[in-house]
């Protein structure tokens, strides 16, 4: 029977992390009634995240499936190719810190139940319950990045980054096809195909707390996803977005 929700989890050099993550998402799902399904994929890692994944998935009752890249083409194609691999009805995308804990699923959940197509989790929001911890450092540079996104892109979004994100399959099927950025600022690039297709985007604040082994290098990310949004701009002038991949667009 096909599962009411896909979790992907794109890893790179996760062996670490990995055991605990599963362990945690299969404790979570447990207490669920909606049959689930994690999809992990190993992002051309040089460590055992592909066979501890495996390994895992053999020692437990979660339905765990794991695609092993042999190069890294970078986060956003990885979970490009989990959301195809995808079988359930609504996909999460996640990451394998879970810096924003599985238990803030609902949330977003709620605003999928209202009709909308997407659901990002969000730093920049907040909410009763809701709570937020990161490096001054983080936090600046997020905010840097947040106004040149918004003022170029995507404005209204607050919190385009956050690696929670809930989608409809369908919604999720048609924007990932049309992807183009494969690093760091394809978030952004998820957002603005959702909104040129027509899909309808809920902001929604997440608790989240900085991982200190986080992956992310402030400075040359920085510009190498300044770099990818003047590409995201040209694109979205261009109306390459304007149209779903199979010619029929979207309301």
């Amino acid at each position: 029977m096909a599962p009411d929700l896909s979790i992907v989890i794109p890893a790179y050099n996760e062996a670490q992390r990995l055991p605990a993550t599963l362990a945690r998402l299969q404790t979570f799902l447990a207490g669920r009634a909606e049959r689930a399904e994690v999809i992990v994929v190993a992002n051309g890692s040089t460590d055992d995240t592909a066979a501890i994944a495996a390994a895992t998935a053999r020692q437990t009752p979660l339905r765990i499936s794991v695609r092993a890249n042999p190069t890294n083409r970078g986060k956003g194609h990885c979970v490009a190719e989990g959301v195809g691999m995808a079988a359930g009805r609504r996909i999460l995308m996640t990451d394998a810190d879970l810096s924003t804990p599985p238990e803030e699923l609902d949330r977003l959940a709620a605003w999928l139940d209202r009709g909308y197509a997407v659901a990002i989790g969000s730093r920049a929001l907040r909410a009763q319950g809701v709570r937020v911890v990161r490096s001054p450092r983080r936090a600046a540079a997020g905010w840097v990045f947040r106004r040149l996104a918004s003022s170029l892109v995507l404005p209204g979004i607050l919190d385009s980054q956050c690696g929670f994100k809930l989608f409809d399959a369908g919604a999720a099927r048609d924007i990932f096809a049309c992807l183009t950025v494969g690093r760091f600022a394809f978030d952004v690039e998820v957002l603005v195909i959702a909104r040129a297709l027509g899909y309808r985007v809920a902001e929604v604040p997440v608790s989240w707390r900085e991982d200190a082994r986080s992956k992310v290098r402030l400075v040359r990310d920085s510009y190498a996803m300044a770099r990818d949004l003047l590409w995201i701009r040209r694109q979205l002038r261009a109306g390459s977005y304007a149209v779903s991949p199979d010619g029929s667009g979207r309301p």
